[in-house]
């Protein structure tokens, strides 16, 4: 007989995540609201930021932060 590693109570917990999740998405980001979320402004930033980027030389700097962004999710 398999054993289930999941109690009742933890898929419970995962299920009220879940719909946390998808009440947060629905909310925030589909609404009025999604302007307004740290999500799209940094989005807007870094937009803003890599079109500058490109109408200049290449820098050092701008390098080490594109290395950055694509190794982790910090910025």
């Amino acid at each position: 007989m398999p054993m289930n590693p999941l109690t009742p109570l933890d898929l419970a917990a995962l299920a009220f995540f879940a719909l946390a999740w998808g009440f947060y998405h629905i909310a925030l980001e589909s609404t009025a609201f999604s302007g307004k979320s740290l999500n799209r402004v940094m989005h807007d930033v870094r937009r803003h930021w890599m079109e500058q980027m490109i109408k200049r030389d290449i820098r050092i700097v701008d390098t080490q932060i594109m290395a950055s962004l694509q190794n982790g999710t910090a910025f």
